[in-house]
């Protein structure tokens, strides 16, 4: 949960629009919640080209890596469940 808190945190500083992320139970997936699933998966997969190549599509250079490691920290706790 404390990766998930500060990604979120992070990702309304790191990215020059404000993300939008609908309720829980929407059918309709936002462009921001289709992105960050994408990353989930080719993280929790190893897939490190295309995380490196989604979080660089929306994330400036400075912010990358802090936005990589959370992103990772989430998808490792999906592994753990």
């Amino acid at each position: 949960d404390a990766f998930s808190q500060a990604l979120f945190r992070c990702l309304s500083q790191a990215i020059s629009t404000k993300p939008v992320f609908f309720q829980p139970g929407t059918v309709e997936m936002s462009f921001d919640e289709s992105w960050l699933i994408r990353t989930l998966i080719a993280s929790r997969t190893g897939d490190g080209d295309s995380l490196a190549f989604l979080i660089r599509s929306r994330v400036p250079k400075i912010h990358q890596r802090q936005i990589a490691f959370l992103i990772k920290g989430i998808s490792d706790q999906f592994s753990q469940i």
